[in-house]
């Protein structure tokens, strides 16, 4: 059996099976940078190397994951105008290379030649969201509800979850399966849970 720690998720691969574990319920298994650059490396690891047959992501504590963690990705914040404009300016350039980190996740993902397994358990929000429909199959408890936030300057789907959500592609979330909403709908977002 094979063991590494990362600092958002744990890896095991044992009888060709490779499970990716979700380690921070205490930050409801929010995604910092760190996890956008050691999920594409694994993955790509597992694949190229035939390190396993099957890859399956799961996640510990009472959700699945929160998203992205915002606080880790937000400008700081500064009393000197001057700076603020220029932080803003870099913190632009900044979230286009964030963005990018981020597909390239989903893109290992979908790109994978093994078969991707979620185990959904609790809310999966935002990224996510995104994260399981790159995936090729998902499992979720009966619990489980799925959280996306609309942009209000843009939402056009690219990252894939709204496409993946509507009640034409339910079927993306297996077979008999339906999507009703709004099982958690905030006042931002549009909540949906498997029935």
């Amino acid at each position: 059996m094979s063991q590494q720690h990362f600092e958002t998720f744990d890896l095991s691969i044992e009888n060709d099976i490779a499970h990716i574990c979700l380690n921070r319920p205490d930050k409801r298994n929010s995604m910092i940078p760190s996890f956008w650059e050691d999920l594409p490396n694994v993955i790509e690891d597992i694949d190229g190397n035939a390190r396993a047959r099957v890859i399956v992501i799961s996640s510990t504590g009472p959700v699945f994951t929160a998203g992205m963690d915002l606080n880790a990705f937000a400008p700081k914040q500064h009393e000197n105008p001057d700076d603020a404009k220029r932080d803003r300016i870099r913190h632009g350039a900044a979230f286009y290379d964030t963005a990018r980190k981020t597909q390239a996740a989903f893109n290992a993902l979908e790109d994978c030649r093994l078969p991707v397994l979620a185990a959904i358990q609790g809310g999966c929000v935002g990224g996510g969201l995104d994260m399981v429909t790159a995936c090729d199959m998902r499992y979720c408890t009966q619990d489980a509800f799925f959280h996306h936030f609309r942009n209000q300057h843009r939402h056009d789907g690219r990252c894939g979850n709204v496409p993946a959500l509507s009640t034409t592609n339910a079927r993306r979330f297996g077979t008999g399966t339906c999507l009703h909403r709004p099982a958690h709908a905030g006042r931002r977002g549009h909540g949906y849970r498997l029935g």
